[in-house]
This record gives C-alpha cells, sequence and structure tokens, in this order.
C-alpha cells in the first residue's frame, strides 16, 4: 500500500512538473511571437510572470509566503483593472442607428436580438435596405427624434461635404445627458473639439472612436481603437473580390453597386444592346434619350433611371444594334457626361 502511495505521489509531482514545465513553453512561444501571454496590466503581466516563476522553482516543503503576497497583489490589480470596464446593460437601452445602409442595418437588427429599443435615420434609405430592416425598428425622418430617445448614439454614414462634422456642438445638445457616442465610420463625421467639449461637461459620458489622433486618444472617457475596421484576413480578401466582381459586373453589364457619388443600378438584360449613359439630373433627359432611339427606330425593351443629388443614371436595354452616330447623338444632348454602348 506504501508503495502504491509513493508511486502516485511520483507521478503526482511528474505531472505537476510536465504542467508548470508546459506553462513556462506556452508563454515562451507567446513571448516569442510578439504576444503579451499576460494582458490584463503591465504590472500584473509582471507580477504574474514573477509568481509563476517562484512557483514552479519551489523545492517540496518551501514556505510559500512570497508566492502568496505575489498572488494578492494580482488579485487586488486585477480588481482594480476591473472597475474600469465597468457601465450600464444594453438590455432595455434605446440604440440610435444614423445610416441604415448595409451596416447599419446590420447593426439596427442584432441591437433588437439584444433587446434594445431601436431609432434609424438615413434620409437616402434605399428599398433594398428598408427590405433588410426589421419591422421594429423605428425609422424616423429627422434626426432630431432619434438625438432625443438615443442611449447609445451609432453612426454608419460616408463621409462628404455634406456629413462632415454631423456630430458637433449643435447636435450633441440636441441629445439625452450621459449618452454614449460610437463612431465607426469615418473620422471627420465627428468634430473632436465640439466632443471633447461634451465629455468634459458630462454632457457624452462615453466616446467610441475607430480614428483616434493625437487630440481625441488621451481625452477621459474615450474608448479609442487603432482603426481595427476591416483588419481580418477574411475582411481584406472579401473585400478585394467585392470589388474586383462589382468592377467586372460594371464593366460587361452596367450595373452599378456601391458607388460613392452614383446611384446603385442593377438591370437584367433583356435585349442584344445596352446603352449606360451618366447623365445631371435635369427635366427631360429621359424623353431627350427615348426621342433620339425612336428616330432611329429602335425598340427599347427595358429602361431603369435612378438619381442621386445632382447626377443620374439610366440603362437602356434595345432589341437591336445601334449605329455610332446614334451614340454620338446621345452624347451631344447638353448634360449627358458619358454614354457606353455593351452588345450582348
Amino acid at each position: 500500500m506504501a508503495q502504491e502511495t509513493n508511486a502516485a505521489s511520483a507521478q503526482g509531482a511528474a505531472t505537476a512538473t510536465d504542467e508548470r514545465t508546459m506553462r513556462r513553453a506556452r508563454r515562451q512561444a507567446l513571448l516569442d511571437a510578439g504576444v503579451n501571454p499576460y494582458p490584463i496590466h503591465a504590472e500584473v503581466t509582471a507580477h504574474a510572470a514573477e509568481l509563476e516563476e517562484r512557483y514552479a522553482e519551489l523545492p517540496d516543503g518551501t514556505d510559500t509566503e512570497d508566492v502568496v503576497s505575489v498572488a494578492g497583489r494580482i488579485r487586488a490589480l486585477r480588481k482594480q483593472g476591473k472597475a474600469a470596464f465597468i457601465g450600464p446593460e444594453l438590455y432595455k437601452k434605446t440604440l440610435g442607428v444614423i445610416g441604415l445602409g448595409a451596416i447599419g442595418s446590420l447593426v439596427a437588427n442584432i441591437a433588437l436580438s439584444l433587446g434594445m429599443d431601436v431609432y434609424g435615420y438615413d434620409p437616402f434609405l434605399s428599398v433594398d435596405a428598408a427590405l433588410r430592416l426589421d419591422r421594429h425598428v423605428h425609422v424616423v425622418k429627422n434626426v432630431d427624434d432619434l438625438y432625443r430617445v438615443s442611449d447609445y448614439i451609432t453612426i454608419h454614414i460616408p463621409y462628404n461635404n455634406d456629413t462632415k462634422d454631423f456630430i458637433n456642438a449643435e447636435a450633441i445638445s440636441k441629445m439625452k445627458g450621459q449618452v454614449r457616442v460610437l463612431n465607426l465610420a469615418r473620422g471627420g463625421l465627428v468634430n473632436d473639439d465640439d466632443m471633447i467639449e461634451a465629455l468634459e461637461s458630462g454632457r457624452v459620458a462615453r466616446y467610441i472612436t475607430d480614428f483616434p489622433d493625437d487630440k481625441i486618444a488621451p481625452v477621459k472617457n474615450v474608448i479609442a481603437f487603432p482603426h481595427l475596421g476591416a483588419s481580418t484576413p477574411e475582411s481584406e480578401e472579401n473585400c478585394a473580390r467585392m470589388a474586383a466582381d462589382q468592377l467586372k459586373d460594371y464593366l460587361i453589364n452596367g450595373n452599378i453597386k456601391n458607388s460613392v457619388n452614383l446611384p446603385n443600378v442593377s438591370q437584367e438584360w433583356s435585349g442584344i444592346s445596352r446603352v449606360c449613359l451618366i447623365h445631371k439630373n435635369i427635366p427631360a433627359m429621359l424623353t431627350r434619350i427615348t426621342s433620339i432611339l425612336a428616330d432611329e427606330g429602335v425598340n427599347v425593351e427595358n429602361m431603369t433611371n435612378k438619381s442621386r443629388k445632382d447626377y443620374a443614371y439610366t440603362m437602356v436595354d434595345l432589341n437591336s444594334r445601334i449605329k455610332d452616330t446614334v451614340a454620338d447623338e446621345l452624347r451631344a444632348i447638353p448634360g449627358m457626361i458619358r454614354v457606353r454602348v455593351l452588345n450582348h
């Protein structure tokens, strides 16, 4: 019996030694790869490493009081670090989503699943985006209605002259007190000076941004991400593939998707020739286009026209090929920017 006990003790000691050796090996492998194996805090890292080394090297019967002291410091630091991440629940809070495109609509729908009440604002809401939205999302026509009720506000709109400083002092003044603002879209959408003032006054409780700079990053109550958007291998590959596929679709079929300054337009082929026209969004343009085609005896099989502010895009499917002279007539229309003829 004594021999069995000694054998079991020896086996247990060997197992513990192996485990300690494996832990040290794993830690060293992480360090060699440039990864911090103790990412809690720099000081916690130092104490944890000290604790593990002391414990691994302790002979049997050694007083472990110093190791216990190190462990106590680690627990205290962990408790202190944990306090930095305490915050309110999302459940039953109200989220305001500015921009209900591909990303905004996903965020809105996911927030509903988390038990949040969701308000959305998008003055250019497309039919496709509207169909993607859950029916429980409250879509408002005035962004002020969203500001008044939202505990959290996330922005998902493109950056241009019209959206620069979209979140500014005036907008913040219309928001609920202690609102939390998330900007993972574009840096220039939020005015940094106005946001800093709102954070210092307590009007905004937290500002989460993926676009930190020397001005905003060190401010208290700013959570700054190191521009992590599309930073996974999968997303970079998917983005490259998507861009190539959409460019190919435009060159071959004339379809436009995710353009910065033109509307999304897609049309199935229904003829043997297709005319793609980029033009100014002005009256009588479609009449001039169809009149020129009618004068040549060309029948229109299908036509799609969509506009985006000052510009429009028209695709016309025809039952016959057109002459170069007809294409030149279309190019000569006042307000016409570009004409492409595609043959199936």
